[in-house]
């Protein structure tokens, strides 16, 4: 689905702190900005800070500092792509720069031929990709463009965006290489695809809806792709009237885009440091019964241990064990 305002806003809560009991302060303004270091402000907080490391039977305190590095759940990179929106690398603390070293060449899937009458016309496959940014330390930018795509001619564009999204390109920001002829007949690809790496699927995906309505099914197609591997999805500038509020600016929802991030790698940190609520019911469960039966026992060790030998025969007798015992004790009498 389509995250844009009205759904990012409608799940945050903003807190309100008060001068006194009459006069409540403003709300806090909108950030017009992403911080490049938001991972390590996210990663200082203190309550991501300490987690629990497989309590053992005999501890119910096992707390292990984190300590060197990130919490378990905050990502080593911000990852982030875009689609037709150059000005996205003007909305950071600091100013984004070109990695040349990385550059994403026309011409890697094959050409498309079309044959009219005698004569067969080729064209060149263009690369979706455009250019990878390095904001800062932590912040990464892959910027695409569809606009390129609008005609017929250019079919495999759709192709490297799941690549890309999919983690199956070995990188979201990651060099193609053409398939060879064997692999093509069983995967029908123009592309080498390779394992799934979870760990770089960009966090986001920030498109304008101008350039998406330019080609046709490629808004659904992105939508697909986001919605299979989790990615939130922000289109501005869109005019189309299913969906009312998509029709803003990127310096309208910046501040948005960054409460979004935000929130999922906070969401997703807590999930990973205290369970999903399953888990945390079941070990609380355990705790209880754990306590419980301490409890009883030490109830159970106090009652014998305060009763001489005739209360300890009275209650061998009403627990049924009384008159057996008796019994034997008089059989060796006799």
């Amino acid at each position: 689905m389509i995250r844009s305002i009205s759904s990012i806003v409608a799940s945050a809560t903003f807190g309100h702190s008060y001068a006194d009991s009459t006069t409540p302060s403003a709300p806090p303004l909108p950030h017009t900005s992403i911080e490049v270091d938001l991972l390590t402000k996210i990663s200082a907080k203190k309550y991501l800070n300490s987690y629990r490391n497989g309590d053992s039977a005999d501890s119910d305190n096992d707390i292990v500092s984190f300590e060197g590095g990130r919490p378990p759940g905050v990502p080593n990179k911000l990852r982030i792509v875009t689609i037709d929106l150059p000005e996205f690398r003007t909305k950071f603390t600091q100013s984004c720069k070109v990695d040349y070293a990385r550059v994403f060449a026309d011409g890697i899937a094959r050409d498309k031929s079309t044959t009219v009458g005698k004569k067969t016309h080729k064209t060149v496959q263009k690369s979706l990709a455009q250019s990878l940014l390095r904001c800062g330390s932590d912040v990464e930018i892959l910027e695409l463009s569809i606009s390129k795509m609008i005609t017929d001619d250019q079919t495999t564009f759709k192709e490297e965006l799941s690549l890309r999204l999919a983690g199956r390109s070995g990188g979201y920001a990651a060099l193609l290489t053409k398939s060879s002829w064997l692999s093509k007949m069983f995967t029908r690809s123009d592309f080498t695809w390779k394992a799934q790496n979870a760990s770089t699927i960009p966090l986001c995906v920030v498109a304008n809806g101008e350039s998406l309505n330019l080609v046709e099914g490629s808004l659904l197609h992105l939508i697909n792709v986001c919605k299979a591997n989790n990615i939130m999805l922000f289109v501005v500038n869109d005019s189309r009237s299913y969906k009312s509020d998509t029709n803003c600016d990127l310096e309208q929802v910046v501040g948005d885009i960054r409460l979004a991030i935000k929130t999922k790698i906070i969401r997703n940190a807590i999930k990973i440091k205290e369970g999903d609520a399953y888990d945390r019911g079941k070990e609380a469960g355990r705790r209880i019964e754990k306590i419980v039966s301490s409890t009883q026992a030490e109830i159970e060790q106090r009652k014998w241990k305060g009763r001489g030998g005739r209360g300890l025969l009275r209650e061998l007798k009403k627990r049924g064990v009384g008159s057996g015992a008796g019994g034997a004790a008089s059989n060796n009498t006799q």
